[in-house]
Parts: structure tokens; C-alpha cells; sequence
């Protein structure tokens, strides 16, 4: 799968995908910074030997763009040919740390992915922000733009430790893909999602931290974000999300809080490359390209964590394939009641059996409406080798269904 990465930073969105098994054709980014780590890591540090990245992922082209400038960037985007386009535009605006909230350029920004995309038109997108800007009016503008376009909209907002990597940052993770219905990803991204959250023993090791005898186990320190955030942090969970402030140490500006430990002011804190690991990206990832230590810790803030980058990548390219996660689908209540009333015996059962087919191949579109799914179906790469017969009746579960599902909102039964 081709990849465009607009607002690309530090490269930990490529690199997940990458690790995915996709192509990255393009970066772009306004920082020549954040492009110079890009281009030191991403390919340097992708799966298999030199010859190999070079040969299977290509080396990708790293631009300097103003992504605003949508006259000169959309038409050098649509000769890319990419067949999905990954982004996060900047989230300062929107963030609860902002504490005017007010939409501004960078808001701006957003609608300006939505305007990208939707011109150039690839299969998927994604797009990346902080929670909040779930409820901007920036997004619903560029929510508006990817319905009108025809995209189905996967949103959900994930927690990055649920998803390979030590930090609890959660993120509003958008998915679209042109001819489909929302929510289409939903079921590959709780599949996806472990039963247990990565800690930062998982990633650093079970001697880091220290033991001060109060049943918490190993602590460290981890500078607060603000607020009444305590800075002692058990090892055994994630850590809280990573700012640009969080690598630094500022313990003598620091008020001891409940929660703190006697001696918090000595207790070990995660060094930089520590904290680049916690947040997913490999041992030896090098930012020394970003220029000044702050400059390093915010990119390495603004990361997206590449374990949830890869999964990510994962899920869209299995909904490509056409496979589905081999999870338990409840049957429609109202259908079962509806055929039951309708057929019996074996005729009652060959239907309930060609309506679960469906849905083991189209998941929640099978529940959707008629003409996406039937599309979806007549596309379907399960289906390249099923007799025509078995297509048809299986088309014809579709339309039984949607026949019951407007009967059941026409008496009641169901509301939309």
C-alpha cells in the first residue's frame, strides 16, 4: 500500500506504518527539523537488511511544504498516486493544556487534511488528534468534507498502551475509506486492542525505578503535566502522556503532593532516549537532527507512538483484503423475530446462514445501508471464486434484511 504522510514530524507515524508492511512515497512537513529526523531513522531503522528496506520500502521523498498552500501541494499530491494519506495537523488549538481554547490557524489546519484529501481522493486516510478536537468546529467542517466526498468514517479515540506501547496518550483516531459505511474499521480496531495495557517495566526493564517499601512497588519520576498531577509514578503502568516539559527536569520549581513519596527529589527519572523507548520508538532512534534539546523533546512529544501507528496499518490493510476479525457477531434481534414469523424449518435456518455469511464478510456494513454493502459485497476478494449462485443468494440475504429493517422502522419496532 502507497502512503502520502502529510504533517509528517519526526517520522513516528512512517514508521509504524512501515512496520505495517505499507510504502511511504512521501513525507511532508513545514519543519526541515522534524524532516531531517524523518530521514535519519524511518528507512535506517525499518525492518530487514539495507538492501532490502531499499528494495521493498523504497526511499521516500521528503518535502518541505507549507500544507496550507493547497493550489501548489494537491496537485503535486495527486501524481503520487497514494492509496492511503496519513496526517496529524496540529492539535495546540484544540488541547485541554490550552487553557483559551480559541481556533485559530493551526485549527485551520485541519480543514485543510480534509480538503487534501478529499481532492486527491485516496482509498483510506487517517488522521490523528488530541480528544477534544472531536467536538471543534474545525472537524466538523472537515468531517462535512470527507461525508460529502463519500468516505465512511472510522472514529474512535484510542489509548496508545492498549496498542504496544508504555504511555497512557490517548488519541482521536479518524479512518476513512471512499464507498464504505462508518464505523467499518471499528471491529479490526477492537480486535486489535490487548486485554492488557504495556507498563513502563515492560519497556525499560524490571531493575528500572526504585522500591520505597510502601506496597506501590518500583517508582520514578515523571514531571507533571500541570495541575495536581503527582510526580512519583509506579513502573507497573503506562505513563502518562509525554510532553515537550515532561523530559525536563524541573523538580526545584516542583510542590510535593499527595501521592509523593519522602525522598520524591531523588527518585530516578527516564532519560530522553528512555523516554523516546516509552513512547514505542526503538532503541537508538537519533534526534540529534532536531538541533536543540528542546526541539528534541517536542518532536519527541508530538510523536505519534509507532506501536499504535502499526496497528493502525494493520487493521486497514486486513479491511482491504477483505478479511474480518474472527470475533462473535450477535444476530440482529429484530431480523430473527421477523424471519421466524416468515419461515420454518430448514428455510428458516439456510436464511439465518446466508445472513451470518454476510456479516462474517462485511462485518457492521452488513447491517448498513443496502447500496454500500451490495458494492462492498460485489468487491469482495472472498467472493472471486464462490459460484454465481451462491453470490446471488448471498445478495439477496442483503436485501431481505434491509426489506425487514425499513418494515421495523416503519412500525416502530426499530427507531434510526
Amino acid at each position: 500500500m502507497r502512503v502520502v504522510e502529510l504533517f509528517c514530524g519526526a517520522g513516528g507515524a512512517g514508521f509504524g506504518l512501515i512496520r505495517a508492511g505499507m510504502r511511504i512515497e512521501q513525507a511532508y512537513d513545514v519543519s526541515e527539523q522534524a524532516l531531517a529526523v524523518h530521514r535519519a531513522n524511518v528507512i535506517r531503522l525499518a525492518p530487514g537488511s539495507f538492501m532490502s528496506k531499499l528494495f521493498r520500502y523504497g526511499v521516500p521523498t521528503m518535502q518541505v511544504r507549507d500544507l496550507s498552500a493547497l493550489t501548489r501541494v494537491i496537485p503535486e499530491m495527486t501524481e503520487l498516486h497514494a492509496d492511503l494519506m496519513i496526517g496529524g495537523p496540529p492539535c495546540q488549538d484544540f488541547s485541554s493544556a490550552n487553557q483559551k481554547r480559541k481556533e485559530g490557524d493551526r485549527a485551520d489546519l485541519t480543514a485543510a487534511f480534509a480538503l487534501i484529501v478529499t481532492s486527491v481522493r485516496p482509498q483510506y486516510f487517517v488522521m490523528e488528534n488530541v480528544p477534544d478536537a472531536a467536538v471543534s468546529d474545525a472537524y466538523a467542517r472537515a468531517r462535512m468534507m470527507f461525508k460529502y466526498a463519500g468516505y465512511g468514517l472510522t472514529e474512535h479515540v484510542l489509548d496508545a498502551s492498549f496498542y504496544g506501547a508504555a504511555t497512557a496518550r490517548r488519541r482521536l483516531i479518524v479512518v476513512g475509506c471512499l464507498g464504505e459505511v462508518d464505523d467499518f474499521l471499528g471491529e479490526h480496531l477492537t480486535a486489535a486492542r490487548s486485554d492488557h495495557r504495556v507498563t513502563v517495566a515492560d519497556v525499560l526493564g524490571a531493575d528500572f525505578g526504585e522500591d520505597h517499601g510502601d506496597g506501590r512497588g518500583k517508582l520514578y519520576w515523571f514531571q507533571p503535566n500541570g495541575g495536581e498531577s503527582t510526580g512519583t509514578r509506579r513502573v507497573c503502568e503506562p505513563s502518562p502522556t509525554i510532553t515537550g516539559k515532561t523530559i525536563v527536569n524541573r523538580r526545584n520549581k516542583y510542590k510535593p503532593k499527595k501521592g509523593d513519596v519522602p525522598g520524591w527529589s531523588d527518585l530516578v527519572q527516564p532519560t530522553p532516549d528512555q523516554f523516546s523507548r516509552i513512547q514505542g520508538f526503538p532503541a537508538g532512534w537519533d534526534r540529534s537532527a532536531a538541533g536543540s534539546p528542546s526541539a528534541m523533546n517536542q518532536m519527541l512529544a508530538n510523536s505519534v507512538p509507532p506501536p499504535l501507528a502499526e496497528a493502525i496499518g494493520k487493521c486497514v490493510l486486513a479491511h482491504s483484503r477483505g478479511e474480518r476479525p474472527d470475533i462473535p457477531r450477535e444476530f440482529p434481534w429484530y431480523y430473527d423475530e421477523w424471519l421466524r414469523e416468515r419461515y420454518k424449518g430448514t428455510a428458516l435456518r439456510d436464511q439465518r446462514s446466508l445472513f451470518r455469511a454476510v456479516q462474517g464478510l462485511l462485518g457492521p456494513t452488513a447491517v448498513g445501508p443496502l447500496r454500500p454493502a451490495l458494492g462492498l459485497l460485489d468487491r469482495h476478494p472472498a467472493l472471486a471464486k464462490v459460484s454465481p449462485q451462491r453470490k446471488a443468494n448471498l445478495k439477496s440475504s442483503l436485501r431481505l434484511h434491509r426489506e425487514c429493517y425499513v418494515e421495523c422502522l416503519l412500525t416502530g419496532v426499530l427507531r434510526e
